[in-house]
């Protein structure tokens, strides 16, 4: 990094890179008595406490010994230490990171006692141990136990002074670890670099793009050769897709259909297996539970509908389970606490997100009973409860209203939602059977009464879709509206388990994400 010059150079000032090794020493010097300081040449402490003075900010690497990375950044031009954690704020000793800071000050009045150095861009002084402490990093952004030193490293290539200057993930930080070899491999530093192996020889990229054009896209991404996968070039996002999508039903090993490819543990587990993301594709069944639900989570915890004026609760089918599929109530369990305890936690706010039932404007509430999903938005400021059915209305004998085929349905969910108010200490001002219903006309149906299986779909793209006022067109084509759903299932966050992705898969994923 430190040969990279716009790396050096950011919108925080000038900076300069300290190597794990050297924060080691100051470490260890910040523990020394102040009489018996490491110091042994006295241009090599000139030199280093130039580099300092001469930075707007000096980033350490601090280890904790044989538990953790974070990273230490002295903001010269603000007077302020920053830290960046990717366990967030919740790391309590930084006695590691103080100690270093002690040895750095101590080592720059050493050199200031050898010599006259430049300290015009230090206006706070040199006692970095009195400058307040910044946590840069608020919420936890690792997700497993043993990459903090590759968010390190990555959080000392983007950090500005005041901000990322890219979007990392544990996603990135999981392919990163496979890249950082090749980085390596490939730098300039590297003497080595470019020489044949004494048993083989390199390929040169001239040779991979001759076996790009001796072999048809299909026999190189059945290759698994991620470097020959990424030299292919897809035109739009429905060409990749489709891609994805064929080489899905091209593997028929059980034991890779049964491997787990997406993973969220909050706020309970779900994990779907290679074999359950590829029956979304399957024209001949409906989407299942573990899958919407899945889906769901991931519209509540997105960024873009975070940004949304109002605040939406989205629920999944947790609450349709809890009530039994509107099962006649005589024949429902008792409503004990474990029950109670059970229905608070559907209202619950999501991981990450900030918000109390209560502040609510819409409760967007999927239900399903009898093969038929159906969502109920419940609208807590104008007091009405959109009913959205994407099947076709039925054709009804003369006198009968379809609409009457809701009412056992809203029978059921009155009460117990009401009850999970009442456990929330929010007091309803009625009974929401007796709100107003709308029927929006705006909803897609399916085409034709063969899709039926198609409403579990068309019910998550009404939620992810709803806006307060209502739906945009929705793509009912049955193909399209499962692969669409597919693409939001691979390009999420939920990648806990994504080793268990081949990398050329990965690869196109990703790019799936990107265009």
């Amino acid at each position: 990094m430190r040969h990279e010059e716009h790396l050096l150079h950011r919108d925080g000032g000038d900076v300069y890179l300290e190597n794990s090794m050297v924060s080691q020493m100051l470490r260890i010097d910040g523990k020394k008595d102040e009489r018996d300081l490491s110091y042994n040449r006295d241009e090599v402490v000139e030199t280093r406490a130039h580099n300092y003075l001469n930075a707007d900010m000096v980033f350490l690497p601090i280890n904790i010994e044989k538990f953790h990375w974070y990273l230490g950044v002295v903001n010269a031009s603000l007077g302020q230490i920053h830290v960046l954690d990717s366990f967030g704020d919740n790391m309590t000793n930084f006695e590691d990171l103080w100690y270093t800071l002690l040895g750095m000050e101590r080592l720059i009045k050493y050199a200031t006692g050898l010599t006259k150095l430049d300290q015009s861009k230090w206006k706070h002084g040199i006692n970095m141990t009195s400058w307040p402490m910044k946590h840069k990093i608020k919420v936890p952004m690792q997700t497993d136990g043993y990459s903090c030193g590759l968010w390190l490293l990555n959080y000392m290539e983007y950090w500005t002074g005041s901000t990322l200057s890219d979007h990392v993930t544990q996603e990135d930080i999981s392919n990163f670890r496979f890249k950082l070899p090749a980085i390596l491999y490939n730098s300039l530093l590297n003497e080595i670099r470019g020489l044949p192996d004494k048993e083989q020889k390199t390929k040169t990229s001239d040779d991979l793009d001759e076996l790009v054009e001796e072999l048809d896209d299909l026999d190189i991404l059945m290759s698994g050769n991620t470097k020959l996968t990424r030299m292919l070039k897809w035109t739009n996002r429905e060409d990749l897709l489709m891609t994805i999508c064929g080489l899905f039903h091209l593997i028929a090993d059980d034991e890779t259909l049964e491997k787990e490819w997406i993973r969220s543990t909050r706020p309970y587990p779900i994990s779907l297996s290679l074999r359950q993301i590829i029956n979304i594709l399957d024209d001949d069944r409906q989407l299942e539970h573990e899958t919407f639900n899945m889906a769901i989570r991931m519209v509540a915890c997105n960024q873009d509908i975070a940004q949304k004026k109002q605040i939406f609760h989205y629920m999944d089918l947790k609450f349709a389970e809890i009530t039994h599929f509107g099962r006649d109530p005589r024949c429902c369990p008792k409503i004990d606490k474990a029950y109670q305890d059970q229905l608070k936690k559907v209202f619950e706010c999501w991981p990450e997100k900030q918000y109390d039932i209560k502040e609510c404007s819409n409760i967007l509430l999927p239900y399903y009973q009898d093969g038929l999903y159906t969502l109920f938005i419940i609208d807590m400021q104008k007091i009405i409860v959109h009913i959205m059915d994407p099947l076709q209305d039925h054709v009804c004998l003369k006198g009968y209203d379809h609409r009457d085929s809701y009412i056992p349905t809203l029978h059921t969910i009155p009460r117990r939602f009401n009850l999970a108010m009442g456990l929330l200490n929010f007091k309803m001002n009625n009974n929401i059977y007796h709100w107003k219903r709308e029927y929006p006309t705006c909803v897609t149906k399916v085409t034709h009464n063969k899709h039926w299986n198609l409403g579990g779909f068309l019910v998550y793209s009404f939620m992810k879709s709803w806006d307060d006022i209502r739906l945009p067109p929705i793509n009912n084509l049955p193909t399209s509206l499962r692969r669409e759903f597919l693409a939001d299932i691979l390009t999420s966050n939920a990648k806990e388990c994504s080793d268990n992705i081949p990398d050329n898969l990965q690869y196109m994923i990703k790019e799936l994400g990107r265009i």
